[in-house]
Parts: C-alpha cells; sequence; structure tokens
C-alpha cells in the first residue's frame, strides 16, 4: 500500500507490484471507461509501463524501429500494431533457451521465422498480452485474412532473406516493395 499519502494522494512512485495494481485500479475506477477513448487512454499507459520496465535492451529498441520500417514498406505487415512489433520485438530478442538476449541479425531473421511459421495465426500460442488479464492474445486483434496475410508476406520475406536480398528487406538497394508480389 502506499505510504505516506496526503489526503488520499499518494507522493511516491509505485515500488512494488501490488502498488502498481492499486494505482492502475484506482486510475480505472476514476476514469471508468465507459467510453473506447478511455480504455485506450488506460492501456496506452499500462503499455507504456510495461515497456519501460521489461524493453530496456539497446538490441530491442533497434529491433522495433526496424519493424516499424518494415511495416511501413509492406502492405501485408501493416495488420501489426506498434503494441504487436514490441512484443515480437521483445519475444524474438530474450525468449530464447539459452535466455540470453540473442545478436540483432540473429533476432532480425528469428522474427520472420516466427511468423512464418504462424505464430499469429489462430490456434497457436502467440504472444499473451502482459497487460491484460487472462490468456489473451495480441494477434486476436486481427481479422483471420489480415492473420493469414502477415504470415504470407514474412514467408516471402524469409525466402528473400535467405537467398541473400539482405539490402531489399532492409531497403538499401532500390524500392523493396516494387521488387516482390507479395499478395
Amino acid at each position: 500500500m502506499c505510504q505516506g499519502s496526503r489526503k488520499g494522494w499518494c507522493t511516491r512512485k509505485p515500488s512494488t507490484r501490488d502498488d502498481k495494481k492499486i494505482i492502475k485500479g484506482w486510475l480505472w475506477r476514476i476514469y471508468k471507461p465507459s467510453k473506447p477513448w478511455h480504455r485506450a487512454l488506460l492501456n496506452k499507459y499500462s503499455y507504456r509501463r510495461w515497456f519501460e520496465e521489461n524493453a530496456q535492451h539497446s538490441s530491442i529498441k533497434i529491433l522495433i524501429r526496424l519493424l516499424h520500417d518494415l511495416r511501413r514498406r509492406f502492405d501485408g505487415l501493416s495488420a501489426l500494431t506498434p503494441w504487436m512489433l514490441d512484443l515480437l520485438a521483445h519475444y524474438a530478442i530474450l525468449n530464447n533457451p539459452s535466455r540470453q538476449a540473442l545478436p540483432l541479425q540473429q533476432a532480425y531473421r528469428r522474427v520472420f521465422q516466427l511468423l512464418s511459421a504462424g505464430f499469429f495465426l489462430p490456434g497457436s500460442a502467440g504472444i499473451a498480452d502482459p497487460c491484460e488479464g487472462g490468456a489473451v492474445r495480441v494477434h486476436t486483434s486481427m481479422t483471420l485474412e489480415r492473420q493469414d496475410q502477415v504470415c504470407l508476406t514474412a514467408q516471402t520475406l524469409l525466402r528473400v532473406l535467405s537467398h541473400g536480398g539482405y539490402k531489399q528487406v532492409l531497403g538499401l538497394e532500390g524500392t523493396s516493395s516494387e521488387h516482390f508480389i507479395i499478395f
């Protein structure tokens, strides 16, 4: 519980997980998310807090920038939200058997391997949203067609990477979205 409060206001940062839950619950009761933008505001706050606590590794931040660039250049990846990209980058770098952060080049390829293997398809494990209660998967906000489109695009980009086309995928050579027909 928050100590040192004056007139019900907490004067220090929350330090424990329980304090954070209490403050989030307090915000929830005050704002009463009856409108969609209230819920979006609280979710944005939760996402920011999670990112500050869990994604401090520099490779994660660089991979997120690369994924945002890919999303902008390839229409098949446009269904991925920034929150999905953040979680995907964190998962690709830190969730591996050795529990050590992967180098950026391996994590970049691993993102394509995960997506092309159907990581965001119906019935897959996907990534549980750490800011939502229960077993809510982040990819369930996409339609089935968009989930399939993300998988298909990742498969094509992985093939291009495997055959030495990293310059085209990264956008260093030519306009990469015009060179490949991605359905």
